[in-house]
C-alpha cells in the first residue's frame, strides 16, 4: 500500500525562510538594543572639584559613532557594540575609573529593558509565523 501526500511545498518553503526570519528579527532587535544603551554609556559623570582637566567629549563621541555588529544564525547570535576610543576600555570597560559607569554596570541597570525588546521580537517573529 502507498499513500501520497500533495501540498507539502508552502509549508517546506516556509521552514526554509524560518532561520532567515529569526536572524533578520533578531539583528533588528540586537541593534535596537545595543542603540539603546548609547546614551547612558556616553554620559560623563560630573567633573570633580578641583580638577582642571578640560574634557574633550572624545570617549562620549565614540560611543555615538559606534556601530552595532551582529554575528548569528536562527538559534545563536550576538551583539557587540564598541567604543573605538583608544582608552575606552580603560574608563568603561575591563577597568571603570573612579565616578564612572562602566558598560557592563550600564547593560546591568537596562536588562528589564533589553529584555522587554526581546520579547516584543520574539512576539513579532511568533506573529509573522502565524502564531499567538
Amino acid at each position: 500500500m502507498t499513500i501520497e501526500t500533495t501540498g507539502f511545498a508552502p509549508l517546506l518553503a516556509a521552514l526554509d525562510q524560518f532561520g532567515t526570519f529569526v536572524t533578520e528579527e533578531m539583528r533588528d532587535t540586537t541593534d535596537a538594543a545595543m542603540k539603546s544603551l548609547v546614551g547612558p554609556l556616553a554620559t560623563y559623570p560630573p567633573q570633580r572639584p578641583g580638577n582642571r582637566y578640560r574634557r574633550t567629549g572624545t570617549l562620549g563621541r565614540g560611543w555615538f559613532g559606534a556601530a552595532v555588529q551582529f554575528q548569528g544564525q536562527a538559534f545563536r547570535f550576538q551583539g557587540i557594540l564598541g567604543n573605538v576610543t583608544p582608552y575606552a576600555d580603560y574608563v568603561q570597560g575591563i577597568k571603570v575609573a573612579e565616578g564612572w559607569t562602566g558598560a557592563q554596570a550600564v547593560i546591568d541597570a537596562h536588562q528589564a529593558q533589553i529584555d522587554s525588546m526581546y520579547q516584543q521580537g520574539i512576539e513579532r517573529l511568533l506573529k509573522r509565523l502565524g502564531g499567538p
